[in-house]
């Protein structure tokens, strides 16, 4: 942190007076009661399909791609699943555990799963790809090739999933694991809505997971940090206000503030609003109307630049010194 301060203090030194400077975080930080395994929850519900065991080749696919040379090399320990469930079940002795772990693998080309399963998705109705998902995906015919859930059957699975994941407690009383579960229509919109998981869910309690634990046991309480919905946003800069409050910014309203600062026109369906309330009302940047722009998409294809179009890429990365 003192040096993150210094490298901070050291931008704010050397800044033109005209320049402003955005400190921005997308998230902020919480503690959690540990992870929810929602495969194994939907598993133990009947709304997924899986069998007993798991292979190298299957779990490999389960990280990243980067990973997977790195891991090619370890050998996978699966922990007997009465064992699983026992840590699982008492958060101590999953601390103690993990912790042993971690000296153990630093030393010994060992991979440790907590997965004891993996799924059939033909007889799977749902599912959660990834712990990056923060989703489910029903598995449809019209949207998979191995779908067995019909457009019709879809409806009511949909009202199902929503209902049981919105009413899903912590097992140690009765607090909801999720803090909001949607639909994807009512978190994302545009041309690309159709690749979104089908429900989307967010907790600051627990993290969700998509492996395969024991199935008795979907949860594995223990206390962890991670990440929070609330991020930061500082700005400090030519006419900025001292010391003032901006309620309800978000991530979406960084790109058209910029852009109106900058004194660029801002695409007319452009998620986001231009926070001029940081500024002192008398500012010229507070004062001068916000610019707008239809947007000029470039269509995908084969399509070949132009001679001149092609010069004028060129003479761009010329101008940022990326070419001579």
């Amino acid at each position: 942190f003192q040096d993150f301060d210094s490298y901070l203090g050291w931008f704010l030194d050397n800044r033109p007076e005209e320049c402003f400077l955005f400190l921005v975080s997308d998230h902020g930080f919480t503690a959690r009661k540990g992870h929810v395994y929602l495969n194994s929850w939907m598993w133990q519900h009947g709304w997924l399909g899986a069998t007993r065991g798991l292979s190298d080749r299957v779990a490999l696919n389960r990280i990243g791609r980067d990973d997977i040379e790195a891991m090619r090399n370890r050998k996978w320990v699966r922990l007997p699943e009465p064992i699983l469930r026992f840590l699982m079940q008492h958060p101590k002795a999953s601390s103690t555990a993990r912790s042993v772990w971690t000296l153990l693998k630093r030393r010994l080309p060992l991979r440790f799963s907590w997965q004891t399963a993996a799924p059939v998705f033909a007889e799977s109705k749902a599912y959660m790809p990834t712990e990056h998902a923060w989703g489910l995906y029903l598995n449809t015919v019209e949207r998979f090739d191995d779908g067995v859930v019909s457009s019709e059957e879809a409806r009511d699975l949909r009202k199902q999933l929503l209902l049981a994941l919105r009413n899903l407690t912590c097992p140690t009383g009765n607090d909801p694991v999720f803090g909001w579960v949607k639909e994807a229509s009512e978190v994302y919109t545009g041309p690309y809505l159709n690749l979104a998981p089908d429900i989307l869910f967010y907790s600051e309690q627990f993290q969700p997971h998509a492996d395969l634990a024991p199935r008795s046991t979907p949860f594995r309480l223990f206390t962890e940090n991670g990440h929070s919905s609330n991020g930061i946003l500082a700005i400090t800069g030519p006419c900025v206000r001292t010391r003032h409050h901006l309620d309800n910014a978000s991530l979406l309203d960084i790109a058209p503030t910029i852009l109106h600062f900058l004194g660029l026109p801002i695409i007319a369906d452009m998620d986001g609003r231009t926070l001029l309330d940081c500024l002192e009302s008398e500012s010229s940047y507070a004062s001068q109307p916000v610019a707008k722009t239809e947007a000029q998409w470039v269509r995908s294809g084969n399509e070949a630049l132009s001679a001149a179009g092609e010069e004028t890429v060129l003479e761009r990365l010329r101008g940022l010194g990326y070419l001579t």
